[in-house]
């Protein structure tokens, strides 16, 4: 999974767009439900009716999940957004391309969000659609059967599968009507049991965001305050899906959460503030009780972006002190990271430090270098240094790399830096790769031309050749992963 610090401001910008870059790469398909405490349910008979219309509101719908015979075949999953002016709304497909026939495949069609995932078995694909004035969480087969509703709110956002793919975790929204403010917004974090349809109310509050499943499924953690209009400060909280007790680990209103210098301009000196921060992200879980986490200013100019290792989520918040452990940031004075990843069995940490504004305002640019270390703590060392410009890495395997850079635009190299092998580079010259994501032996990556407004899809193997374009469109493309039928 390859994470961006810069970007995540940058997607900021354009109307709070990606806000973290994912990719899957060299893991291969689950074929079987995660080890889980819960009970995992038998699927559910081919017979059953399925419904796309609203539940009543506040309750929710038990998921009809029959299975499908799972082929050896790899399968890209994507949606495309219209950006046609003779409709009414953005209209959003999600497709699935076959890279063993070349076979493209339509799934659904609508008003729906962007952002599907991919259940942990790969043969469901969840998404959120308007429908009835609503925001709908829906399923449907990766076959395109089996379209249902399970949920409607207002709002829907950061839906998430548990790994036994038995509950799903989703937060919706809606106005406050006891707000004194117009427009004050209340989050609420559910957690929806897929087999029975029962609906449980873990949080309710201002501003939630990024629910996050244990890898044994006994946690779940997630982050309020991050809603800017209600001013509430910055918590991270774990929920024991065991004993259904909550605590918050972190909180800005504890000592020993990160400071952070900025100028007063009343009383022209750097004031030092925990109170400062605007945003808290849990990355990724890396055993059952450590998490990755970025904690970030997203300013223009000047965001802050800094990344911390959480040692034991089991500890409450009076001992964050002791619990946090700074790993790297984009303002770090001895070894800068904008872009970074983490190989799959959570030992290296490799990053990317490149000049942001090469060649604005007559600045002297200086070389991308890509460095690596371990991620528990180290010294860096470079194993990559070349052209000045953006660059990105991504650990697609313990011992292998994917960089995107200015100019060999996509190339593979072993972890030591050896082995260098380049896949593609651009068609041209002003073609910019957009987003990668892997799988096995296969690559699939976005590249857009601002000179035509052009955007293409290709999709090629790790072991050599040219990628193969399957589309070129001025649509907006999105991953979601990849599936095997």
């Amino acid at each position: 999974m390859m994470y961006s610090l810069w970007r995540h401001f940058e997607g900021l910008c354009i109307g709070f767009g990606l806000i973290v870059l994912l990719s899957a790469c060299g893991q291969p398909l689950s074929t079987k439900a995660a080890t889980s405490p819960h009970t995992i349910p038998t699927p559910t008979a081919a017979t059953t009716k399925v419904s796309q219309s609203c539940p009543v509101q506040g309750s929710a719908r038990a998921a009809v999940m029959p299975a499908m015979s799972a082929g050896k075949h790899a399968n890209l999953i994507y949606t495309s957004q219209s950006t046609a002016t003779n409709v009414s709304y953005d209209a959003t497909t999600l497709w699935r391309y076959d890279t063993t026939t070349a076979g493209t495949t339509k799934l659904v069609t609508g008003n729906i969000s962007r952002s599907a995932s991919i259940s942990p078995d790969g043969q469901w694909a969840l998404l959120t659609a308007e429908i009835e004035n609503q925001w709908a969480l829906q399923l449907i087969r990766m076959d395109g059967q089996e379209l249902q509703t399970l949920y409607c709110a207002p709002g829907l956002d950061e839906a998430t599968f548990s790994p036994d793919q038995r509950f799903l975790a989703f937060v919706w929204q809606d106005t406050d009507p006891a707000a004194k403010t117009f427009g004050t917004t209340v989050y609420t974090l559910d957690l929806l049991d897929l087999a029975t349809g029962k609906l449980q109310t873990v949080y309710s509050g201002h501003g939630i965001s990024n629910p996050l499943f244990s890898p044994d499924q006994r946690s779940l953690v997630f982050v309020e305050g991050t809603d800017p209009s209600s001013r509430a400060p910055l918590i991270m909280d774990v929920l024991n899906l065991m004993t259904g007790k909550q605590h918050a680990v972190l909180s800005a209103q504890q000592a020993g959460f990160p400071t952070l210098a900025l100028w007063n301009f009343t009383t022209a000196r750097l004031v030092s503030s925990s109170g400062d921060w605007n945003s808290l992200i849990p990355l990724k879980w890396i055993n059952n009780n450590g998490l990755l986490i970025r904690i970030g200013r997203l300013a223009s100019p000047g965001s802050v972006l800094r990344l911390y290792l959480l040692h034991d989520s089991s500890k409450d918040a009076s001992q964050q002190q002791n619990n946090l452990q700074y790993i790297t940031a984009n303002d770090d004075p001895h070894n800068p990271c904008e872009d970074f990843d983490v190989t799959s069995d959570n030992q290296q940490l490799i990053c990317s430090h490149y000049d942001y504004y090469a060649g604005y305002a007559g600045e002297k640019p200086f070389p991308s270098v890509i460095k690596i270390r371990p991620l528990i703590g180290g010294t860096f060392h470079t194993i990559y240094q070349g052209p000045s410009g953006s660059i990105s890495v991504e650990a697609i395997s313990n011992s292998t790399l994917l960089i995107t850079g200015p100019t060999e635009l996509l190339w593979k190299m072993n972890i030591d830096g050896s082995g260098q092998v380049q896949l593609m580079t651009a068609m041209e010259a002003k073609e910019h790769v957009q987003s990668t994501i892997c799988h096995d032996s296969l690559y699939a990556l976005t590249t857009y031309s601002p000179d035509s407004g052009e955007i293409k899809l290709a999709v090629g193997s790790l072991a050599s050749g040219a990628p193969k374009t399957i589309i070129t469109t001025q649509d907006i493309l999105t991953f979601v992963g990849w599936t095997q039928m």
